[in-house]
């Protein structure tokens, strides 16, 4: 049997939505750019080229870009919950999973890797700055 006590959320809480939602949602793409800022003016991103080149990817323009590239005619939402499991080796791999979650139209549990890394720390603080500005 499965003991949950342990888990600790970086982001939120155990209460996950499971809805599924449009690609490309409006409010997502928001976000993605307010992140892209927030990290690009962190004093404690300056430190990580990859947070910079993470920030880099997820800025409006780009996160427009992917959004024509993957326009069709075709109705699309997303499958409701996912679930993440991320390579432990490289510290912003748990963010670009979480990207492409969000811009297909999903709810995200990413598991982030048992190795405390700076990186982490940092985006997901700058997760929870925007989130708490939005409520």
């Amino acid at each position: 049997m499965s003991n949950f006590n342990n888990i600790e959320y970086l982001v939120g809480n155990q209460n996950v939505s499971k809805e599924s939602n449009i690609p490309f949602n409006e409010n997502i793409c928001n976000f993605l750019g307010d992140l892209s800022k927030e990290l690009n003016f962190s004093s404690a991103s300056k430190a990580y080229p990859d947070i910079k080149t993470f920030s880099f990817w997820c800025r409006k323009q780009n996160i427009v870009n992917l959004k024509k590239k993957f326009s069709s005619n075709e109705i699309r939402i997303g499958l409701g919950l996912i679930f993440h499991i991320t390579p432990s080796n490289i510290p912003t791999n748990f963010a670009y999973s979480l990207i492409f979650g969000l811009i297909t139209g999903n709810s995200n549990i990413v598991k982030v890797p048992s190795q405390k890394f700076p990186q982490i720390e940092i985006i997901c603080d700058s997760i929870k700055k925007i989130l708490k500005k939005k409520t």
